[in-house]
């Protein structure tokens, strides 16, 4: 065929038209150059036959249209046969790719493109147009000829996964990560698509995930499967977007999650709980300051009899129990690294080999904004936190370990020393784009919100990886889902080993008696024994701050009969009377309450006092205080409408000094005036009022009663400076009223002659 056509183009050209020869030199010249620039992207030795086709045919062209059609030697004729032959023998074989050797020692076949050549294996051929439509994308977007080496569609449809292998050059998967919002944009994706990448077994191959429906719209309950597993094998929260199973490492990184209310959050909480509960060589526990919320629902069975150990085995619901659970972990986490050196050693490992003898310890932290951040000032709080803190950066090696959540992932919420030893972040859908951005360091496009679908999905970042992945949890619900893995967990958990229980304290033992009793309604309290009080550990109280604080968790979680107790039915009440103080006594009853340890109110002990002395034949109060007492309650009557206390007398029947009666009286009345009934003045303010120099001279004469300012700052009008609190001046008194505290000489010699009362 090449030969007829050259012939029919010399005989036209030359014997007919009668055209120089030159012209067929140009036309061949110009076929050369095109042919090279469009041949660019083709195989070598395509481009060498087509290139060899010009040259020789045009060549030939140009003699003959020269010399003539019919040459007088046969040689130019024997030419263009050999050139024709050659070009025609070669073809077949110009044209047919050699298989390549992949990374893998399997072949691809040759498949060409408009943008780039590609390599493909195991696509069938209807799928072939689709790895070359997306061949032609990745080099026009990232400017990359890459080659498919494999494409599957998912088994349950919305999307494809294609096997890429990158050129020679230095680009990686880093390169495809930033473009992956245009290359989305690009194909037109619905919402709520993407594309994503994950790295391949080798650096320049790369596998991509591209979602044609939105998966994460989808709610996929949790598979029920009580079969037990591994601690070392991770913990399986859901899946990505692309359905694969999103597995997250739990035997030695530590995990947060983030997510604000409604997005998930505790959902995935409770998913991790199922997960961890089934672990054969774990023990899950619970930590949740508002009420224990997350631990309710897999304490059911064990609270209505159904199980004889509960799943969770240990549940902190209030700031106390926290406490004692966050001191013995740590003191667990330290003691096991000395004690159980050698099992490390026998296992040549960096950390504690952990079994069903020798379980990890895996606490779960909700709403951990009260405990995590760096703002807070609470003395105990802040022991948790450094509980916390130091078992995360100490105790990996020892299998004792925290999952933490938080509502936001800011540094008001998280402290940076505490984010910097999360090495699984999961953000849930909800929150802000700049706290997502936080929490993964910055990723840049890496992040889009818009990509996710609501409550339940998120992203991750898992241990050893740079890269943020889009997920979704799967959906526990209590009734379907988190009683029946409660139930089963109950019956399979691991026990403590016996090097935890010798460093814990005194407390560990009665944990699930008082597990029991904040776990109950207040109605089942009345029917449960009393748990014993506890001694805080890390935290002292008193004057000095050497006294151990003791918590009664009957009394911060009291039963019904308790509640009925303290409670006063009453009217609204009015301003007092004389001669009625025995009535007005009775009706501040409540005042106990409020002063936190039992005293009697100091109204009680006035009015006792009185009748007293009436009885002695003395006069009900004493008389150089009398007209003030009188004034100043008439004045707070015309304010605050409240019972005020009148003078109330020590059990020895000494007055209280004069200026812890003036500091009560301008508290009530900041309590009569506050909303809420807060009794508190800033030390400027009460010295003022008193008639004291300066806040100095105030302490110097309150502290020598017992009487100092709150630890913390006070708000008052909205501003917040040191100040004093009426429950602490009522304390003071009803003690001194008592006999239990001395007035000094000082105090009570002050002032030397009662100044005019203020009017308030």
């Amino acid at each position: 065929m090449g030969y007829l056509g050259t012939a029919a183009l010399s005989v036209v050209g030359g014997g007919l038209l009668n055209l120089p020869s030159w012209y067929a030199a140009v036309g061949a010249s110009l076929g050369v150059v095109v042919t090279a620039i469009t041949g660019l992207n083709a195989a070598p030795k395509v481009l060498a036959w087509r290139l060899a086709s010009w040259i020789g045919g045009g060549s030939w062209v140009t003699a003959t249209m020269a010399t003539g059609l019919l040459p007088p030697t046969p040689e130019p004729w024997l030419i263009l046969a050999g050139i024709t032959g050659a070009l025609a023998g070669t073809h077949k074989w110009a044209h047919t790719n050699k298989p390549m050797p992949s990374i893998h020692g399997h072949h691809h076949n040759g498949v060409l493109g408009n943008a780039a050549t590609a390599t493909v294996s195991n696509v069938p051929r209807k799928h072939v147009p689709l790895a070359q439509e997306w061949v032609n994308r990745l080099y026009r977007i990232c400017k990359l000829r890459v080659q498919i080496t494999e494409l599957t569609m998912w088994e349950y449809g919305g999307g494809f996964t294609a096997h890429l292998l990158l050129p020679v050059g230095g680009d990686g998967i880093e390169k495809l990560d930033r473009e992956r919002l245009s290359l989305a944009n690009d194909a037109n994706l619905p919402h709520g698509c993407a594309v994503d990448f994950r790295p391949g077994d080798a650096r320049r191959e790369v596998i991509m995930d591209v979602s044609t429906v939105n998966t994460l719209k989808e709610t996929v309950p949790y598979p029920l499967d009580f079969t037990p597993r591994d601690v070392n094998d991770g913990i399986l929260l859901g899946r990505f977007r692309h359905v694969a199973p999103m597995i997250v490492q739990a035997r030695e990184p530590r995990t947060v999650v983030v997510g604000t209310s409604g997005s998930g959050k505790t959902n995935t909480l409770h998913v991790a709980a199922a997960q961890l509960g089934l672990c054969f060589n774990n023990l899950t526990l619970t930590m949740d300051l508002n009420g224990g919320g997350i631990a309710q629902a897999w304490l059911r069975p064990w609270l209505d009899g159904r199980v004889e150990e509960p799943s969770i085995d240990w549940a902190a619901a209030c700031r106390e129990e926290a406490l004692l659970m966050s001191h013995d972990l740590l003191a667990i986490g330290l003691e096991r690294k000395t004690v159980y050196a050698q099992l490390q050693i026998d296992a040549n490992s960096d950390k504690i080999p952990v079994s069903e003898k020798v379980p990890q310890v895996t606490a779960i932290l909700d709403e951990g904004a009260e405990l995590l951040s760096d703002s807070i000032r609470d003395p105990l709080t802040r022991v948790i936190r450094g509980n916390i803190e130091a078992t995360a950066r100490q105790c990996r090696a020892a299998a004792v370990t925290y999952l933490l959540s938080s509502l936001r992932s800011t540094q008001g919420s998280i402290s940076t020393d505490l984010l910097a030893l999360m090495h699984n972040r999961i953000w849930m859908a909800g929150g802000e784009e700049k706290e997502a951005q936080y929490l993964y360091d910055w990723p840049g496009k890496q992040i889009d919100i818009k990509e996710l679908a609501g409550s339940g999905s998120g992203f991750v970042r898992r241990h050893n990886e740079t890269r943020v992945h889009t997920w979704r949890a799967f959906r526990m619900t209590p009734a379907d889902h988190i009683i029946p893995v409660s139930i089963a967990v109950s019956g399979m958990r691991p026990g403590w080993d016996a090097a935890s229980l010798e460093v814990v304290g005194p407390w560990f033992a009665t944990r699930h008696k008082r597990m029991r009793w904040i776990f109950s309604t207040p109605e089942q309290r009345d029917r449960l024994p009393r748990p014993e009080p506890v001694e805080l550990p890390g935290i002292m109280g008193g004057k000095l701050g050497d006294e151990p604080v003791i918590w009664h968790p009957d009394q911060t979680h009291p039963a019904a009969k308790d509640k009925r107790a303290q409670i006063a039915v009453r009217p609204a009440p009015k301003a007092p009377v004389r001669g009625s103080e025995d009535a007005a006594a009775s009706e501040r009853k409540h005042l106990s309450l409020l002063q936190g340890g039992g005293w009697e109110d100091p109204a009680q002990i006035a009015a006792r006092a009185r009748a007293e002395r009436q009885a002695a034949g003395a006069s009900p109060m004493p008389q150089t205080a009398a007209a003030s007492a009188g004034a100043v309650v008439h004045a707070v009557e015309q304010v605050a409408e409240l019972p005020q206390p009148q003078t109330v007398m020590a059990a020895a029947g000494a007055d209280l000094p004069e200026i812890l009666q003036r500091v009560v009286r301008r508290l009530r009345t900041s309590a009569a005036r506050h909303p809420q009934g807060l009794g508190r003045i800033h030390s400027e303010d009460l010295a003022a009022f008193v008639g004291v120099p300066d806040t100095r001279h105030l302490s110097h004469l309150l502290s020598q009663i017992g009487l100092n300012p709150v630890k913390n700052p006070i708000e008052v009008n909205g501003v917040r400076k040191r100040g004093y609190d009426l429950r602490d001046a009522e304390a003071v008194a009803a003690k001194i009223a008592r006999g239990e505290q001395t007035v000094p000489e000082e105090v009570a010699a002050w002032p030397e002659e009662v100044a005019d009362e203020r009017a308030v």
